[in-house]
């Protein structure tokens, strides 16, 4: 099985192998990779694969647009969200674009795809092969839907996608990343493809100017962990007002602000523990004026106390504590 991405006018290549099935000699296993272009641009490449199940993570930053085409022999499913950026695609059957947010799915025997992207765009990609997905099949519902899917599902699934790339980024032990990823990927093809349910939210339309003041809204989350900003402020930083902001939020990356918000700190927070921060430095930094609200709120999240994760961390490494 393989995937090659060729750049119109690269220095290098890149030719991607993988064993049949994605059988990892591990129990995940990991690799990375680049392409190089003579004016200074680059692609870093990212790949994490188990039985049956791919995830490559690809940033790009270009001086100029660049122009590629990806092929692979792999049957199954291709799920892929862009995180940042804007990139357009051209098949054999149709061309369209992908912004900031959108994803893609598509199930195939394998494709060709052009790619053209200019300055900094970056995308996840998922590939579920099709035994993968015969084995999570119930009564071969979901692989109905993941053939039968159409092709663009803009704005769906935001957060699983986010818990996976949260995932990837922390320093776990390669089975608890494994299993981690797992129930993720399958959380992910539930949001895809589960029918939509009837509620007050199925007339509720975004505008694309709509769209762009929500991705400006989760940008000042992010930006403002310590002193977040209140939805008035909000509201009256992005255009939008109070409604809007509320419901767009969720529909459009699946969370609350105030969820996404405390998703944020406590993802930080867990990754700042295991350098050895201490509970009082990390509740500071990222926006708790009470160390025992924090501690709280981490317990909560992760069923562990902060205090306790770093020797948790050791005991791990060392075989003392299981899971």
């Amino acid at each position: 099985m393989y995937i090659s991405l060729t750049p119109a006018s690269p220095t290098t290549d890149l030719q991607l192998q993988y064993p049949d099935d994605f059988l990892a000699a591990n129990c995940i296993d990991e690799r990375t990779g680049q392409i190089l272009f003579s004016d200074g641009g680059l692609i870093d490449i990212g790949e994490y694969w188990f039985e049956g199940v791919a995830i490559i993570q690809t940033t790009i930053n270009l001086k100029q647009t660049a122009h590629l085409m990806i092929r692979s022999d792999i049957r199954g499913s291709y799920l892929s969200q862009v995180l940042k950026g804007r990139l357009e695609l051209k098949t054999d059957s149709a061309k369209f674009k992908m912004d900031e947010g959108d994803i893609h799915s598509i199930y195939t025997d394998g494709i060709s795809t052009a790619l053209s992207v200019n300055g900094h765009c970056s995308l996840i990609t998922i590939i579920l092969t099709e035994s993968f997905i015969n084995k999570i099949a119930y009564r071969t519902a979901i692989q109905f839907n993941l053939k039968e899917q159409p092709d663009i599902l803009s704005y769906q699934s935001v957060k699983s996608f986010t818990a996976i790339q949260d995932i990837l980024r922390t320093n776990h032990l390669p089975y608890i990343k494994r299993l981690l990823l797992e129930a993720k990927t399958l959380e992910l093809l539930t949001g895809l493809h589960q029918p939509a349910k009837p509620g007050p939210e199925t007339g509720f339309a975004l505008t694309d100017a709509d769209k762009e003041r929500l991705m400006e809204a989760r940008k000042l989350v992010e930006a403002n962990l310590r002193s977040p900003c209140s939805l008035i402020e909000l509201s009256r930083k992005t255009g939008l007002n109070d409604f809007k902001l509320k419901k767009g939020f969720k529909i459009l990356f699946g969370n609350t602000v105030f969820g996404y918000l405390a998703e944020l700190r406590m993802n930080l927070a867990y990754k700042l523990l295991q350098q050895g921060r201490s509970v009082g430095e990390v509740a500071e930094t990222v926006g708790y004026k009470n160390a025992h609200h924090f501690t709280a709120a981490f317990k909560k999240r992760f069923d562990i106390l902060p205090s306790r994760l770093g020797k948790a961390i050791i005991l791990l490494v060392t075989g003392v504590f299981w899971l």
